[in-house]
């Protein structure tokens, strides 16, 4: 316990001093793919991607202008980073994406999978709580294929924390 309240000031310390890149170009948004389900796009989460490599001093460093594809079965984006990217909130879950950089002779991906972000499920109420239980456990079971298809899902939960992508 005593390592990891010595560890926080120190990365504290050292992500202070270094500064991210500042992102001046507009927002970029996903097109559909022509062979991906018709998942609904219910909102979009603005995030920041960003790409890094390590210097002589094998310290982290951020790239500017690496060239990126995002890509889904249902979404592609194409950017340069560091970039504002409106990865889209789904009704219904959509495929992983993955994120692959290129900058000079260094290449790197992540791969991110959209996850539950808002369930929407209908509440049964009963005069007899045993029996509104009963109806809503039988309910929930036989629904749950078409709930996950009112759920929103969402491939970044911390849109603020953004996406970094490692290039080698």
């Amino acid at each position: 316990m005593k390592k990891a309240l010595l560890i926080l000031p120190l990365a504290i310390t050292v992500s202070a001093c270094m500064k991210p890149i500042e992102i001046t170009s507009k927002p970029v948004d996903f097109a559909r793919t022509k062979s991906g389900n018709a998942q609904k796009v219910v909102k979009l989460d603005a995030a920041p991607v960003r790409a890094y490599t390590k210097n002589a001093d094998n310290k982290r460093v951020e790239v500017s202008g690496a060239s990126c594809t995002a890509k889904s079965d249902e979404f592609v984006a194409r950017f340069q980073t560091p970039a504002t990217v409106q990865f889209p909130r789904t009704k219904g879950k959509a495929s992983p994406m993955t994120i692959t950089c290129k900058a000079n002779d260094k290449t790197g991906s992540t791969q991110i999978t959209s996850r539950l972000a808002a369930r929407y499920m209908s509440v049964t109420s009963g005069t007899h709580p045993g029996a509104a239980l009963l109806v809503t456990l039988v309910a929930a079971a036989a629904t749950h294929g078409v709930a996950q298809e009112r759920d929103h899902w969402a491939y970044v939960m911390d849109p603020a924390a953004g996406v970094g992508v490692a290039l080698e």
